[in-house]
């Protein structure tokens, strides 16, 4: 979700990456992961920070979105509660979705759906899906799967139809400085960058450019810049055919030996393995909706 949850009901079922949540997200908290995430708010809306954007989510609408952005709640609008489901890229990949769907999520935009009232809300879904995996039963599982593929597909059928609506947009108002060093960061992450040419372009001390990151972010500035570097290695390798050598320089990073450990422990494997993993699921059959799991040795 757009943030960790202040209480976590994170109902975790036979995959690590496949789960459910149900509670009050926590704007004091960013983070990130390597699912794709449909989320639902109700009694109130979110207006949340992906990869340098303000994303607005009005109550009761569907956003679909890959983790491997650094995001979190700024504010929340009303007594706001999520509910929502992650299941990992892999198996998304899988599904063969439209084009449309699949291009999106893979260059880290935000999909916020078009309202939808029949045959049942989104919020009605979403939180049919959380009961299913909180009963922890195969059936369950299975029929969340299904579900969860139907919904992307008829989302891309929506998209094509319908006037794209601009939801996510470049940080500004309300947060001053905070905005500008995104601003900066957005705009030079994938070059050398350092906390001393950020505060001499804005003309402020390094100190108080740490300070009013972390303040809003809850991280340093340079984990941002990591993140950030990091999710854009990951849409390279998912994304293209390039050398990983060619990636690290793509990204941003300035030598391989810092680009691998921080990949390693962001993304919990190593580069080729990454790219491994996400080429073999756009082949493999070891999971449909429909047919279950095979083993896997």
């Amino acid at each position: 979700m757009f943030a960790n949850l202040a209480h976590d009901l994170n109902f975790n079922f036979d995959h690590a990456g496949f789960s459910a949540f149900s509670g009050k997200p926590d704007p004091r908290v960013g983070h990130r992961h390597n699912e794709v995430e449909l989320a639902v708010f109700e009694h109130g809306s979110i207006v949340a920070l992906y990869g340098g954007r303000q994303v607005s989510v009005p109550p009761e609408r569907l956003v679909v979105f890959w983790g491997a952005m650094p995001h979190r709640a700024l504010r929340l609008e009303g007594p706001t509660v999520g509910h929502g489901i992650r299941v990992p890229l892999q198996w998304v990949l899988r599904w063969k979705l439209p084009e449309i769907v699949v291009r999106r999520l893979l260059n880290l935009d935000v999909i916020v759906a078009p309202a939808r009232e029949s045959p049942a809300s989104d919020l009605a879904l979403v939180k049919q899906w959380v009961r299913f995996m909180e009963s922890r039963q195969p059936e369950g599982r299975e029929i969340v799967l299904l579900e969860v593929h139907a919904r992307l597909c008829r989302l891309a059928v929506e998209l094509g139809t319908k006037p794209r609506v601009t939801v996510a947009a470049p940080a500004t108002g309300g947060f001053g400085l905070f905005e500008r060093i995104l601003q900066i960061v957005s705009e030079r992450c994938h070059e050398p960058l350092s906390i001393s040419e950020i505060a001499g372009a804005l003309r402020v001390s390094r100190t108080h450019v740490m300070r009013q990151f972390r303040k809003v972010t809850g991280m340093s500035v340079l984990e941002y810049i990591t993140q950030r570097r990091v999710s854009c290695a990951q849409r390279l390798l998912a994304t293209t055919d390039m050398k990983i050598l060619d990636i690290v320089c793509e990204s941003g990073f300035n030598s391989a030996a810092r680009f691998y450990p921080c990949f390693k422990r962001l993304v919990g494997q190593s580069p080729a393995s990454y790219r491994r993993s996400v080429r073999v699921a756009g082949k493999s059959s070891k999971y449909h909706p429909g047919r279950g799991p095979a083993n896997e040795s």
